[in-house]
């Protein structure tokens, strides 16, 4: 079989007999449907567009795109670009959760009492190597909304009556202490940064995140 790059320019010659010419022109078609076998349609890329296509084009468009994982355990996710041979192969939630860390969230108490040790089975499987200590407002305080969150900072620090919490974690179980009797923990309005302590029991709760 002949493709393009196999065409005489020089042939017919012009002392051809007239009768060679559709024998030629048949020629130069099966050369051009063979060159060409999977066009069906009209090209619409100028030659500059198709000369930017890369050169392994064909290669690209046929391989699968692994995402996380090597096998096909989360499932497959294909589509029609550039070809209905593109897939990518979707990594499961456990697998995801041993690349980049499995999380656990828990509502210690709401609202938060003070002197009061709190806990919570994580189910992680092992000790978090992150945890996070949240208070959510509840009711409207310091300038803060119901909604908002506050990062806790945990210091043994008692200055002026005003302590932080303890928190802890192991294999089973994440926790905090809340300051005992006497003491309380003061955190900055929101808007001033003026310093002021947090109502026990009445307009925060207290979250804990835990990253494995």
């Amino acid at each position: 079989m002949a493709y393009i790059t196999g065409l005489d320019v020089a042939s017919p010659a012009d002392t051809d007999n007239a009768s060679q010419g559709a024998g030629k022109i048949r020629e130069l078609k099966t050369d051009v449907k063979a060159s060409f076998p999977n066009v069906a349609g009209a090209v619409t890329l100028t030659h500059t567009a198709i000369n930017a296509l890369p050169a392994d084009i064909a290669t690209k468009a046929t391989q699968t795109a692994t995402v996380m994982d090597g096998d096909t355990a989360g499932g497959v996710l294909s589509g029609t670009y550039p070809n209905p041979g593109f897939a990518v192969d979707m990594a499961t939630q456990a697998e995801l959760d041993a690349r980049i860390g499995a999380y656990s969230e828990m509502t210690l108490s709401s609202p938060v009492a003070q002197g009061t040790a709190y806990a919570q089975n994580h189910g992680l499987g092992s000790t978090p190597r992150l945890v996070q200590l949240v208070l959510v407002n509840l009711t409207t305080e310091g300038g803060y909304s119901a909604g908002d969150e506050v990062q806790i900072g945990v210091t043994t620090n008692n200055v002026n009556s005003s302590a932080g919490m303890s928190v802890w974690a192991n294999a089973t179980q994440v926790g905090a202490t809340t300051p005992a009797g006497g003491h309380y923990l003061g955190i900055s309005n929101k808007t001033t940064g003026a310093p002021f302590n947090v109502t026990w029991g009445a307009n925060w709760k207290l979250i804990v995140r835990a990253w494995k």
